[in-house]
């Protein structure tokens, strides 16, 4: 992205999270950072036809946001990776996560395993470990993006079944999750309360979001 694409967007963001944003390192942060806020702002837009000049985020004691304009219930969740940035919305409460699958020392699954799930890692190939690691990785940190305490749950509390559904029970509630590759490298997985539910997956270009948001928010 050139710099002068950069700053014309950070126009129709908050000043503050503009601010938040441009305190970061690395510019890829920076980038990942500023179109998650344009694809929700642009998800509001188009769903709710709320003008982006009166969206007004607010966010819950652990950092989590939310909208109270909508008139309706309507919630989201945003995760970006590599070259993805994604909004999941429902009329519940939802979290999602995607990650890129890249080598990591798999000596950390400790951190993100249960340990009947570190047994089942051992029964899979070599060649599925680091996709089993992935995939029950972004399957739990959407039930945590979920739940909108972030850090305060050690992901190897939660045990993920599957049957029919990846599911599991925490904290005296039960979760159901729908998982999907985008590409060979990517995972991303979708949380919610809602057993029977799927995701209609919409993919947009930059170009295109930045059209709209050019055209529509100025």
């Amino acid at each position: 992205m050139q710099e002068d694409i950069y700053n014309h967007l950070q126009t129709f963001i908050s000043i503050e999270k503009a601010r938040k944003i441009g305190k970061m390192i690395k510019l890829e942060d920076r980038i990942r950072h500023l179109v998650s806020d344009l694809l929700v702002r642009f998800v509001i837009n188009n769903q709710l036809k709320i003008p982006n000049s009166q969206i007004q985020f607010h966010y819950n004691s652990y950092g989590k946001p939310f909208i109270t304009e909508a008139g309706q219930p309507f919630h989201f969740n945003v995760s970006h990776a590599g070259a993805y940035v994604v909004c999941a919305i429902d009329t519940v409460l939802v979290g999602a996560d995607i990650e890129c699958i890249k080598d990591i020392d798999l000596s950390l699954v400790n951190m993100v395993l249960t340990k009947k799930e570190l047994e089942e890692l051992t029964s899979v190939s070599e060649e599925q470990k680091l996709h089993y690691f992935y995939s029950r990785w972004t399957l739990k940190e959407s039930l945590v993006k979920h739940v909108g305490r972030g850090l305060q749950i050690p992901l190897n509390d939660i045990h993920i079944q599957k049957d029919a559904l990846f599911h599991c029970e925490f904290e005296n509630k039960k979760y159901f999750f729908q998982q999907y590759e985008l590409e060979i490298d990517y995972i991303l997985s979708v949380c919610s309360s809602k057993s029977a539910f799927d995701c209609e997956i919409i993919q947009l270009d930059f170009q295109y979001l930045y059209d709209f948001v050019v055209k529509q928010f100025s």
